[in-house]
């Protein structure tokens, strides 16, 4: 097989080798001769299309080369120029393999670990196997040991069927002999004439059965009409059941609907009551304040109140006392005047003039009192006789008494007063002390009322779910009727076909008996014609006698009728029972024939994707033949060709081995297929580019020819510089590819180690630079062996063509979407995530993260909140979620905040509390 393959790349890289050759001598000489310029004529003819496309710079040269002055000048130049851009790309190029170098290093490093983890892979992959073959070999066991019961259930039955069909046999036997029993006694019969008038009695009771008989047949008829209307009316009663089903199954799916709305309402009721929870808590904070700010108010105002009721009361006792001292010296007044009345007319007229005046009360008082002490003082000094001295005295005592009984009666009226302002100020507080009651009624209502509105919220939420289990109890019992209701159907309808088929066998029975009976009583009429006198006893003992027998017969039929009905039930439930386990036994096909397709399926979507694949290649490998067109040199890389297609036969073979792959690997199948889509779309964009660097150099070659057919001086130089410009380009095309390559996979290796390893890169470290060598495939270990060993170490990166590293890395892109290259590629993610998190433990920035995540998660919300910015710059947080962490510890801080909008469900971003 291999050898066969060897021979078809010979013969197909045979014409690409021998183009080459006539190249190859080209690279130690600084001249070429005119028959290596003719060799490459079909070079020409190829490039001469893109050369037409732009014919003006073409005519300029072929005038400028005319000119043998001016053009050798600027000749000279333009290989200048080409001399310092080939410099150029020789410093490049010597980057470029010092660069490649490297990485074959750290390709040689990862291969050893890559070897060790295939090791392991393969043992895994065999225990896997082993594990699925057994569990393979457990189930065809447990379905044979099924099937073998079910045919051992089934030999019964039939077995049993045969014994009830040689009962049968027995049976048709003993009537057999019993209707040759009956011809005897007819042949007997036939002798006997004399017994004419018993068999014409006979004859008659014969007639009456028959008549007994058809009446009993007419009611079977009956009976059996009423069976078929019981039957119509049977399947009308199935009908309206398949319609009742019909419109349960309507009423499920409503009910259906009605869950999902009522689960729906639930959700926004529930929303509701977290949203009106929170209003509540909102107006009950404002309330408090309120009624707060209200029994301060109160408070304030009753104060005020008391303090002015307080005053008012003092003002107006100091105003009743004012009044009252007025009147006595009024009276006083008046007195000394009936004592003076001769001579006191002047004080009339201080006083009438102090009585209008408009003064104060305090002035009117002291004024008053200074008048009253002028008059004691004038009385003092006069001379009254004795008499009138004694009836002044007696008149002011009358005066002085009736003062008294005033004074008294103002005292009663101060006291009841007094007693009434105490009653009133009593009705005050009381009053008071009524308000604080009802205004703490009127707290407890309203707390009364918010946990009644927050049990009514929960009450109805108690009662949707209810409402919702009921739907759903409801449902399940209306499919629990249904199945039941259709299993009594079946079981009606199989009830009444036995019976119809009973009754039915019963008829033909009968018709049979009277048939036979008919016949044996048309010959015993011949016979008893025929017949003696003197055998009449003999025959009467004998039909007795048959008589019994019949009877006997008769009753052994009944009871033989009688087991056959119960065997023929027993067989109808086995029957039962074999179409169940027939039932399951298709539904356990099923599920294999399930299992199965979906085999089929997964298998079908991985040869699409192979298939895919192969596309891709197919496309890789024409663009390849497209430029083998244009490379040099491929001897040296024929006999490392040929061990990596037998590498690659070998490899293959493997995969085809390796397909029983599982639901994640196909996965990450996807995945790797949407990555070599996005490394398709580079490598072709990178072609383009490669080809339009190749256009813009035949239009220089072109040029180049265009001068050297008008001066042959020339041409010798501008072929030598165009071989080296083209071998320089195609050096440079090839390395630029290689290292393209190795970085798309160097980064599309970071990134399946970020996603497995699932850790962000810190912002203080380097970026991790991945070997690709332990995800290479045993084909590039090959070419780095190769590289290595000692044939190899006197060849120059730039002697390896662009056609080699694409038939190096094509087996590379179809071997990574093999199910074993993914396994392999499972081991070596773990196992480089063990040495990746060794180094992430022993980091500095590592152990920096850990210990400000630690101090964040453990300090306080105030202390937290300082730790904001380092843990948002550590893990790279966006500017909302630092605002989130921000919002959240202040609300953790606050009294009566608002939980900030964390997200609900699935998208949340935190852990609800239960409900």
């Amino acid at each position: 097989m291999f050898a066969k393959l060897k021979k078809k790349i010979e013969e197909q890289d045979g014409g690409a080798g021998d183009g080459n050759r006539t190249l190859s001598p080209l690279k130690g000489t600084s001249s070429v001769q005119s028959p290596s310029w003719k060799d490459h004529r079909g070079y020409e003819s190829d490039s001469s299309s893109s050369a037409l496309q732009s014919p003006t710079p073409f005519g300029a040269s072929r005038e400028d080369l005319r000119d043998p002055g001016g053009s050798r000048e600027e000749i000279l130049a333009s290989l200048l120029k080409r001399t310092e851009q080939c410099k150029k790309f020789e410093g490049k190029i010597t980057e470029y393999a010092a660069i490649i170098k490297e990485k074959n290093k750290n390709i040689e490093k990862l291969e050893s670990s890559l070897q060790s983890q295939e090791a392991g892979h393969e043992q895994k992959i065999n225990e896997l196997k082993e594990q699925n073959q057994m569990n393979q070999s457990k189930m065809a066991e447990t379905f044979s040991f099924s099937l073998k019961k079910k045919d051992e259930e089934k030999d019964e039955l039939w077995a049993k069927i045969t014994e009830y069909e040689e009962y049968k046999d027995k049976l048709y036997k003993q009537e057999e002999e019993k209707e040759e029993l009956q011809g005897l006694a007819s042949q007997e019969l036939a002798k006997i004439k004399h017994l004419l008038l018993n068999t014409e009695e006979e004859l008659t009771r014969v007639k009456n059965e028959l008549k007994e008989t058809q009446s009993c047949l007419d009611v079977t008829e009956s009976t059996v009409k009423d069976l078929e209307n019981k039957m119509t009316d049977l399947e009308e009663d199935r009908k309206h059941a398949t319609l009742q089903s019909d419109k349960l199954t309507e009423e499920n799916r409503i009910l259906s609907k009605m869950i999902s709305s009522l689960s729906k309402e639930k959700e926004k009721l529930k929303e509701e009551s977290d949203l009106n929870q929170k209003v509540l808590n909102e107006k009950c904070v404002v309330l408090s304040t309120v009624e707060e700010k209200k029994i301060d108010i109160e408070n304030q105002y009753q104060t005020l109140q008391y303090n002015y009721d307080t005053h008012k009361t003092k003002t107006n006792k100091l105003i009743e006392e004012k009044d009252e001292h007025i009147e006595q010296l009024k009276e006083r007044i008046h007195v000394l005047e009936q004592r003076f009345q001769g001579q006191s007319l002047s004080g009339d007229d201080r006083v009438s003039a102090l009585e209008s005046e408009s003064l104060s009360g305090d002035d009117r008082v002291s004024a008053l009192e200074s008048e009253v002490s002028t008059y004691i003082v004038g009385f003092c000094t006069q001379s009254l006789s004795g008499d009138d001295r004694v009836s002044a005295l007696e008149s002011e005592r009358d005066s002085l008494e009736k003062k008294l009984e005033e004074c008294r009666e103002q005292l009663s009226e101060i006291k009841s007063t007094w007693s009434d302002k105490i009653s009133h100020l009593e009705e005050q507080i009381s009053h008071l002390n009524a308000k604080m009651v009802e205004d703490s009624d009127e707290l407890s209502r309203s707390e009364q009322t918010a946990e009644s509105t927050r049990e009514s919220y929960q009450s109805q939420l108690s009662q949707l779910q209810t409402k919702l289990d009921d739907a759903e109890h409801k449902c399940e019992e209306n499919w629990d009727l249904l199945n039941k209701k259709e299993k009594q159907f079946e079981k009606e309808k199989h009830n009444l076909e036995t019976e119809l088929n009973k009754q039915h066998f019963e008829k033909m029975d009968l018709e049979t008996q009277l048939v036979s009976k008919i016949t044996s009583l048309e010959s015993q009429l011949m016979s008893e014609k025929q017949a003696k006198e003197h055998e009449k006893i003999l025959l009467e003992q004998k039909i007795e006698q048959l008589e019994k027998q019949e009877n006997d017969y008769l009753e052994k039929a009944a009871k033989l009728e009688e087991q056959v009905i119960q065997l023929e039930k027993n067989r109808d439930v086995l029957e039962n029972e074999k179409y169940s386990l027939s039932n399951d036994e298709l539904e356990l096909k099923k599920k294999v024939s399930e299992m199965e397709n979906t085999e089929t399926e997964l298998r079908s979507k991985i040869s699409d994707h192979e298939n895919k694949l192969t596309q891709s290649s197919k496309q890789l490998e024409e663009l390849e033949q497209f430029l083998k067109s244009k490379e040099s040199e491929l001897h040296e890389c024929i006999a490392e060709k040929d061990e990596l297609l037998v590498r690659n036969a070998e490899l293959s073979q493997k995969n085809l081995s390796v397909q029983s792959s599982s639901d994640s690997i196909i996965n990450q199948l996807k995945s790797e297929i949407k990555d070599q889509d996005d490394h398709i779309d580079n490598l072709k964009q990178s072609h383009d580019s490669l080809q339009e660097n190749v256009d813009v150099h035949e239009k220089k070659i072109k040029e180049l020819e265009d001068g050297k057919e008008e001066n042959e001086q020339t041409s010798t130089q501008v072929s030598t510089l165009e071989q080296t410009v083209t071998d320089l380009q195609e050096q440079l095309a090839d390395k630029n590819k290689a290292l393209k390559k190795q970085e798309q996979r160097l980064r599309d290796l970071q990134k399946t180690l970020q996603r497995e390893l699932r850790v962000q890169p810190l912002p203080s470290d380097e970026p991790v630079v991945i070997d690709g060598a332990s995800f290479t495939p045993p084909m590039q270990r090959k070419i780095s062996e190769s590289r290595n060993s000692p044939l190899k170490d006197n060849i120059d990166f730039k002697d390896h063509n662009p056609a080699t590293i694409s038939h190096v890395m094509k087996p590379f892109e179809t071997n990574n979407h093999s199910d074993n290259g993914i396994d392999v590629h499972k081991n070596r993610t773990r196992n480089s995530d063990h040495l990746l998190r060794k180094d992430l433990e022993n980091d500095v920035n590592f152990k920096y993260l850990k210990h400000v995540v630690l101090k964040f998660m453990l300090s306080r919300e105030a202390e937290a909140v300082h730790l904001i910015r380092a843990i948002s710059v550590l893990l790279h947080f966006s500017p909302d979620e630092q605002k989130m962490l921000h919002d959240t510890l202040e609300y953790r801080m606050s009294w009566f905040g608002i939980r900030p909008a964390l997200g609900s469900g699935q998208k949340s971003k935190y852990i609800p509390p239960p409900f």
